[in-house]
């Protein structure tokens, strides 16, 4: 997408050693797009009022961003526009912490994710307030209470995505069921089920609803690696494949080609 201004984050050798000042010097009324190799650890980031592109550097290889700070590592509030892109956002907790989400979108914030990994351990992945919109693709979340949540008349979309919870159900929504998705897998581990889906949603594959439906799908679930398993996966098949969408992503979280036809669902494509 198009930007006005491109900064660097590095341990080393970037124009900022802590993605929060980056984010920071953001101005109001122009795009800026922060590359970001590394990060020394800075806690939590606030995008308030400004439009910011945050993308890994490394192709294929996301940048790990994880905290067990109180607060969410990363707010959009106000107007912010976000993109984040080929990131890993990873928040644990600690015994007794409240519980908080990995991503909190609120106000009238609009927040994009491509090929990324939200992981909250102690809370929910995203959770969408006020009028906020999230839109999700190629990207895999997992949450403690949920991976995903909507509040008043706040909105989550996303297609090709993983999507799990380690306790709770792996949606929760308003009663006008604002998460809608397409071509993805939602899991619960505590069985629980969401009844988000609308009529505009599709092709969601509920794990718990049929075989297989358990963490064993996944290559890790419980530390938040939602790619399909190292399996036999003559033995291992969703209950459906999908088209390419038109207006989808092409790749999965990986940057793996999704077929036009025949595809997975969910934010991984086996190789």
């Amino acid at each position: 997408m198009p930007y006005d201004r491109i900064l660097s984050v590095s341990e080393s050798d970037g124009d900022y050693k802590y993605l929060s000042d980056a984010v920071g010097v953001a101005a109001e009324g122009e795009t800026t797009l922060i590359m970001v190799a590394s990060s020394a650890v800075g806690g939590k980031v606030i995008v308030d009022n400004r439009d910011v592109v945050i993308a890994g550097a490394e192709s294929g290889q996301p940048f790990e961003w994880a905290t067990s700070f109180v607060d969410p590592p990363l707010t959009i509030q106000g107007g912010a526009r976000v993109y984040v892109s080929n990131v890993r956002i990873f928040r644990s907790g600690t015994s007794g912490q409240e519980a908080r989400p990995a991503v909190l979108a609120e106000s009238s914030s609009r927040v994009y994710f491509d090929k990324s990994v939200i992981v909250g351990l102690n809370g929910v992945g995203i959770f969408a307030d006020q009028s906020a919109v999230v839109r999700l693709w190629s990207t895999s979340v997992l949450g403690q209470e949920a991976g995903l949540e909507t509040s008043e008349s706040a909105k989550i979309e996303g297609a090709f995505l993983s999507v799990g919870a380690t306790e709770g159900p792996a949606r929760k929504c308003t009663d006008d069921k604002r998460v809608n998705l397409h071509n993805s897998i939602i899991f619960s581990d505590g069985g629980e089920s969401d009844g988000c889906d609308s009529d505009n949603s599709s092709g969601v594959w509920d794990m718990n609803e049929g075989l297989p439906s358990s963490p064993a799908w996944f290559a890790d679930f419980y530390a938040g690696d939602l790619h399909v398993g190292e399996v036999n996966m003559t033995h291992h098949q969703p209950d459906a494949f999908f088209d390419r969408l038109i207006d989808g992503p092409l790749c999965d979280m990986d940057g793996d080609v999704i077929p036009e036809t025949d595809a997975y669902p969910g934010a991984d494509q086996p190789q």
